[in-house]
């Protein structure tokens, strides 16, 4: 029973994020089912958390539980992982304007997560890998024909064209830029992808592949592309003959002239060039990393605290750094999977990060790959060196999941079946 409920997992992820995204559209009479806080925009429990909770009544009556021995590191990041959530509950102040509450936060990006991620690696899962890709897929598929037709409620690009839908809520008519959220779901997928076709090439798993490739290409997110194109080309160098890998560097060059050419027309491409009136990406986070080492230096241990960023970064940025950004430009985020880590748990969650960068790299590059799923993984700590890939509810599982996959690899072979 467990099992069946688990590869559900990415379809309640998905209905989650749409629940959250557009509940006020489809259904704004049932907020009575939700229970909420005073903060009740924002803090309200979605199809995600239902099913977590059938999830953990399927463990335990379903007797799910597998004894296993898990490796050190993976209790170290649990132990100060759960460490930061006690150091953040305890030395939480609010920053205003306060928007999400401490509960929510904590619960939603680290209690919930971590839960589903211990009842993964404790239990036999089958199929979870092919259900992630196959229902990315289909997900990636409605985004394709929402970005062609526009037929469903919502704005399917951002203001640079970039494919951003479903994250952008009708109900509220937001035209905000947000294509790098649908880059950290579709990017590593796509990853996951090749490694299951790799293993077992069946025409299905490629075509899903395919279109959570197409679905980042659209997103136009360079990061994530960037990332998932090093990632990738490092899986086939190491899968190819030796005979072969001379001409991978002249397709490297040639993918990378296309690239290049394709894009240079592109709003968000001459955006980076520095031709735009305002500062590029690029410069903007040198803003915000100047802020982050500053505010570090004022509290190292304890950080800024879960949601405070934003607010502030808007109190403390002239002082910090010099420099004042432009209002709806404020940062709600430190563009920095560690330093996130560093802002919402302290020190504790700080170096619960670092050792999953050391472990990535470990087993993706020192290892070249010996666990496949390391590639999967290897996603959001790639993009998260310049942004951050966690913190909405489904980024944050994803993480967790991933890294899960990664365990469940040395136990069993089911997750190809």
């Amino acid at each position: 029973m467990f099992n069946k409920f688990l590869k559900l997992l990415p379809l309640a992820l998905i209905l989650g994020l749409l629940d959250f995204r557009f509940h006020n559209y489809f259904w704004p009479n049932w907020d009575w089912v939700r229970p909420v806080g005073s903060w009740r925009m924002f803090d309200f429990f979605s199809v995600w958390n239902f099913y977590v909770a059938a999830l953990v009544i399927a463990f335990v009556v379903g007797r799910a539980y597998v004894p296993r021995r898990l490796p050190r590191w993976t209790w170290a990041v649990l132990g100060l992982t759960c460490l930061g959530v006690l150091v953040a509950a305890f030395s939480y102040t609010p920053v205003e304007p306060h928007i999400k509450s401490l509960p929510f936060q904590l619960g939603m990006n680290y209690v919930g997560p971590m839960l589903v991620f211990l009842m993964m690696v404790f239990s036999k899962p089958r199929g979870l890998g092919r259900s992630l890709v196959f229902t990315f897929g289909g997900f990636g598929a409605i985004c394709l024909l929402q970005f062609l037709t526009g037929w469903f409620p919502g704005e399917a690009t951002d203001f640079l064209g970039r494919l951003a839908w479903p994250y952008v809520d009708p109900f509220y008519g937001m035209t905000a830029e947000s294509a790098n959220w649908l880059a950290y779901l579709f990017g590593p997928v796509f990853l996951l992808g090749a490694v299951l076709w790799t293993r077992k090439r069946k025409w299905p798993m490629g075509v899903a592949t395919v279109i959570c490739g197409l679905v980042l290409l659209l997103t136009k997110s360079y990061t994530g592309v960037g990332i998932a194109f090093v990632l990738l080309a490092w899986w086939i160098y190491l899968n190819l003959e030796k005979a072969w890998r001379k001409w991978f560097w002249l397709g490297l060059v040639v993918v990378l002239a296309v690239g290049v050419v394709t894009q240079y027309d592109s709003p968000k491409f001459q955006i980076l060039l520095g031709n735009y009136p305002h500062e590029n990406s690029i410069e903007r986070r040198s803003h915000i990393y100047a802020f982050n080492a500053a505010a570090f230096s004022e509290a190292p241990l304890t950080g800024i605290g879960p949601g405070n960023y934003q607010s502030y970064f808007r109190d403390n940025q002239l002082e910090f750094t010099g420099y004042e950004i432009p209002e709806h430009e404020l940062p709600v985020h430190a563009h920095n999977l560690i330093m996130n880590a560093w802002s919402d748990l302290g020190l504790a969650g700080m170096i619960a990060m670092i050792i999953l960068y050391v472990m990535a790299f470990k087993g993706a590059v020192w290892e070249r790959l010996k666990n496949p799923y390391w590639l999967a993984f290897s996603y959001p700590l790639g993009h998260g060196l310049m942004d951050t890939p966690y913190g909405l509810e489904e980024t944050s599982v994803m993480f967790w999941v991933l890294l899960g996959l990664i365990l469940m690899h040395k136990h069993s072979s089911n997750l190809l079946k």
